[in-house]
């Protein structure tokens, strides 16, 4: 694009502080973290009130097991994304952490076969100035 690093710097220093990232990273191999399983755990309430799920999501956000949450519409209230050591890990974690729980009134777990993100994604076009 032709921009010198000192500009493409200071955009990025205005965006940074203006909050429009959400935060860098960097992309670690499950199993140099000692990942050895990941799975989605769909996760239906009793009752679908405000405070509940709130609750809910608060406490599964909490875990260090748990990715990340997604609040659905349909036959399931969340999806869940974990990742354990082992399928004993996942077990403990399944019944210990959600089955337990008095909000919880149905849960069904699928193991992930492989998990790719798209390096690209999520890549937005900044207007020029």
């Amino acid at each position: 694009m032709g921009l010198a690093s000192s500009t493409c710097h200071e955009r990025v220093r205005r965006l940074s502080e203006s909050g429009a990232f959400q935060g860098f990273h960097a992309r670690v191999h499950p199993a140099t973290a000692g990942i050895g399983l990941q799975a989605m755990v769909a996760v239906r309430l009793y009752r679908h009130a405000g405070e509940i799920v709130d609750d809910f999501e608060q406490f599964a956000i909490s875990l260090p097991e748990v990715v990340s949450t997604y609040h659905l519409t349909g036959a399931d209230d969340f999806l869940l994304h974990l990742v354990v050591r082992d399928d004993a890990h996942l077990r403990k974690v399944v019944v210990n952490a959600f089955a337990d729980r008095a909000e919880v009134d149905r849960i069904e777990t699928s193991l992930i076969f492989n998990h790719r993100v798209d390096p690209q994604w999520p890549i937005y076009t900044v207007p020029e100035e």
